[in-house]
């Protein structure tokens, strides 16, 4: 052996959000996109409670996307 190691590579990663109507829940960057606004407009909205349901995974906040899209078509009107 040489004592020379090859660095490990990163983990899989299962993304939280691929689209509409794919995956459980939207992240904050997804939902923003899909609003038309900055991911920190999401935020403040979070902050406010006055944007789409979210919950608290870890440090994460996530949108359930059957709950984002009621919500999406309640502001709609």
């Amino acid at each position: 052996m040489t004592g020379i190691t090859a660095p490990l590579p990163e983990p899989p990663r299962r993304p939280l959000t691929a689209g509409k109507g794919v995956g459980r829940y939207h992240t904050t960057e997804a939902v923003a996109a899909i609003l038309g606004v900055s991911a920190g407009a999401v935020r403040v909205m979070a902050h406010r409670r006055t944007g789409p349901p979210s919950v608290k995974r870890g440090r994460r906040r996530l949108y359930p996307t059957d709950e984002f899209d009621k919500w999406k078509a309640r502001e709609k009107r």
